[in-house]
Parts: C-alpha cells; sequence; structure tokens
C-alpha cells in the first residue's frame, strides 16, 4: 500500500533542496526561494495531517495549524516589502499551537528549573537589544524570548 509518507517525503526533499539552491544562487534565483520555500511547508503540512493517529487528535490539529501559521510567517518574512510585524505575528500565533500540542501528553513547567535557566540565559540578550530595537517592534516582540526577534539599530 502506498502511504502518504512514500509519496511526500520524496516531494518534500526536492522541493527543500530546490529552495535551498534558491537561497544560494544569489537574488537571480530568488522566484525559485519564493515557489518551493512555501511549497516546501505545504507539503509537510500535509504530511503532518495525514499522518496517522487517532482521528482529530489534539497533537496533530495543533502541529497542523501551527505549521500553517509558520508558512504565513515564512511568506510574510520572505516577500518583498515590509512585513516584518504580521511575519512575526504569525510566529507568535504558532507558538501557543505547539504549546497545546506538546502539552497534550506532558504537564506544561514540569521542570520549573528550565525556565529559571531560559530567563537567566536571556536576560543579557534582552538588555544589549531592546535599545537597539525599533520601537514599533518592541510591543510585538515583548512577548517573546529576544534572542528570537531580528532587531536593527535606530536610524
Amino acid at each position: 500500500m502506498i502511504t502518504p509518507l512514500i509519496i511526500l517525503l520524496p516531494l518534500i526533499l526536492a522541493s527543500a533542496a530546490l529552495a535551498i539552491y534558491g537561497e544560494m544562487a544569489g537574488p537571480a534565483r530568488r522566484p525559485v526561494v519564493y515557489a518551493f520555500k512555501p511549497l516546501t511547508t505545504a507539503l509537510i503540512i500535509m504530511l503532518a495531517a495525514s499522518l496517522l493517529a487517532e482521528p482529530a487528535s489534539r497533537y496533530r490539529l495543533a502541529i497542523t495549524f501551527g505549521l500553517v501559521l509558520s508558512l504565513a510567517g515564512d511568506v510574510f518574512l520572505m516577500v518583498p516589502g515590509d512585513r516584518f510585524v504580521p511575519g512575526l505575528a504569525a510566529f507568535l500565533l504558532a507558538h501557543p499551537a505547539y504549546l497545546a500540542a506538546f502539552t497534550s501528553e506532558a504537564l506544561f513547567a514540569a521542570v520549573p528549573a528550565a525556565f529559571v535557566l531560559f530567563a537567566v540565559a536571556e536576560a543579557p540578550i534582552l538588555f544589549v537589544t531592546w535599545p537597539r530595537l525599533q520601537r514599533r517592534l518592541r510591543m510585538p516582540s515583548s512577548p517573546m524570548p529576544p534572542s528570537w526577534v531580528r532587531w536593527r539599530r535606530k536610524p
């Protein structure tokens, strides 16, 4: 029997290879990136949605929803123009979906010490990046760890 994995995996690998080629080849091959980067993610979404799990399981639905939001974030960030804030918003909305998926089997904050270590590691990054972050990006960036935020110097 032909499974979605057998069909989609080679397509995902080929599409990802073409997206990477487009990135490495420079500006002349940018249309290749525009076509194959979102296609790769769309194929991964198809694979995630088709994998066997209990019907409509919370985990599968949340992962699929998070991947769809991540695809939107990728598209916003890769197209020309200033679409950083909508891209950031899409990625921010994807995080609760992933959190819902990953906590469907394990308790959230099962190891509180991990959060303390994370806060200690992020504090110096916040201290250095916050003054350089454009004002319009501070509010959308504030709930995110600063190491995930692309910051720019003030003009």
